[in-house]
Order: structure tokens, then C-alpha cells, then sequence
């Protein structure tokens, strides 16, 4: 009789992890975890410092801002309080003193270096220099002039002059007013090049009451920043401004004007 013989084996085992692979499995859940906080950390902290820098900012340039800050970490931030830069832009600033003569409407982009963060409590911060760019649009200056007794004769303003002047033209085009803005002793003040309505100079007066209005709206600049340049383009008057060292103080009446921006 044939014999079969059977044998029996048990099934593969698996090979077991070895205690590296589930070490290096905890580093990397580790690693990721710590990444993730880091992001999410750094992201709540721009958050904070931007809102309270625009609170603040919105404050001196008179209309909302948006603030940039630079790319250091705000983990060091956290450490000296200090950021390299920030970039500072509006499309609807308004510079001036309330009750008297103001640049409104105003285009700004601006750079603020070397700044320490107002701490809350009195403890205001600092801004090292500054530069910016300011374009008072036309139709925000044909708005202004328009207060005037006969700014409603003003009907155009031409600032296509290849002698960075500017035109301002009255109704039916029987009249005109040639300007040139300068700067003259850290101001910018605005020359006269000819005036004339149907062919015969315009009144002392009412050429004054322009230059006036023109020259003050463009007098005062918050942070402390003074005009170096200016021009005459398309988009209307462009002024380029720089500041020293300045104050800068949290907003008033809100949260960040009580704790500053700390980011303790």
C-alpha cells in the first residue's frame, strides 16, 4: 500500500518592525507636529502685529491702510521687538489738520525701516526713516479747488505740460490758470506761470485764493515725513516724501491702543 505523507507548515511570519523604523516613525510625527505649530504660530503673529500696525497707521495717515510687514520670523520678533521694515499703502488717505487745508483721496506707498513695536501701557514704539510716495489724483484736486467761491467755473485740469506745469481750465475753456508746484525749503509750494480769462488776466485775488489753497492743502504729512520731489504726471501731483526718526504710538480707543502689539 502507497503511503502519502503530508507536511504541514505554518504560514510565512511577517518580520517583525524593527525598533529604528519606529523610532524614526516618532521623529517625523514629531517633526511634523512642531511644524505645524511653528506655521500656525507665525501666521497668528502676522495677523496680530499687521492689525495692530493698521489700527495705528490707519490713525496718522487718516483712511485705511494696508501693512506688509517684512519676512523675518515673528518667533525672533518676539525676542527684540524689532522689525526690519514694513510697507505702508492707502488709496484713500487724507493728510492735513482738520479745519484747515487738506490733501484728501490721497495714493500712498510707503516704507517704514528699522521699527520697534509700541508696547502698550505708555511704551510707544519707534520708527528709524522712512520714505513714500503720494499722488494727489486731479480729480481729488479739481474736488478741493471746487470749495472755492468759483471753483465751480473749474471744469478740467491738464497736467499733460512737459514743464512739469499744470492747467487748470475753466468753463467753455474762455479762461486759465498755468501752475508749477516746486519744493523750496523742505515745502512744496506752487508758482504761478500765467493766468488769463477771455483774453485778459485774471483778478490778483482769485489767482491767489488758488496758489493758497493748493500750497496748503500740501503742507502737512503725518510721521514726520517732508517733501524732497515732486512732479507733475498723469495721475496728477506726485510728491515723494522721506522722515527720520519718528514716534510711533497704538491706536486709540481700541484693544491694541491698551496692549500695544505685544506679542507676549
Amino acid at each position: 500500500m502507497t503511503t502519502y505523507t503530508h507536511s504541514i507548515t505554518g504560514s510565512p511570519q511577517k518580520p517583525k518592525r524593527s525598533k529604528a523604523s519606529i523610532a524614526l516613525l516618532v521623529v517625523v510625527a514629531v517633526l511634523v507636529a512642531l511644524v505645524a505649530a511653528g506655521v500656525g504660530g507665525e501666521f497668528y503673529l502676522r495677523h496680530k502685529v499687521t492689525s495692530c500696525l493698521s489700527d495705528s497707521l490707519s490713525e496718522q495717515m487718516g483712511g485705511p491702510v494696508d501693512v506688509g510687514l517684512s519676512p523675518k520670523p515673528m518667533l525672533l520678533t518676539m525676542l527684540d521687538k524689532k522689525i526690519p521694515y514694513i510697507t505702508v499703502d492707502s488709496k484713500d488717505a487724507t493728510f492735513g489738520q482738520p479745519g484747515g487745508p487738506q490733501l484728501k483721496n490721497m495714493q500712498v506707498q510707503s516704507r517704514f525701516d528699522d521699527v520697534r513695536l509700541p508696547q502698550g501701557s505708555g511704551q510707544d514704539g519707534s520708527i528709524a526713516s522712512s520714505s513714500a510716495t503720494v499722488t494727489w489724483p486731479t480729480s481729488a484736486i479739481q474736488q478741493s479747488l471746487q470749495t472755492l467761491p468759483f471753483g465751480g467755473l473749474i471744469t478740467g485740469i491738464d497736467t499733460t505740460g512737459a514743464d512739469g506745469s499744470m492747467q487748470l481750465q475753466f468753463v467753455g475753456g474762455l479762461g486759465s490758470i498755468t501752475l508749477q508746484p516746486q519744493i523750496q525749503n523742505g515745502r512744496v509750494v506752487v508758482n504761478t506761470l500765467g493766468a488769463q480769462a477771455f483774453g485778459i488776466g485774471l483778478p490778483t485775488d482769485a489767482v491767489a485764493q488758488v496758489v493758497d489753497l493748493m500750497t496748503g492743502s500740501m503742507a502737512g504729512y503725518p510721521m514726520g515725513l517732508t517733501p524732497t520731489a515732486v512732479k507733475v504726471s498723469d495721475a496728477g501731483i506726485q510728491i515723494g516724501l522721506t522722515g527720520g526718526h519718528t514716534t510711533l504710538q497704538p491706536a486709540s480707543g481700541t484693544q491694541s491702543g491698551q496692549s500695544g502689539c505685544s506679542l507676549a
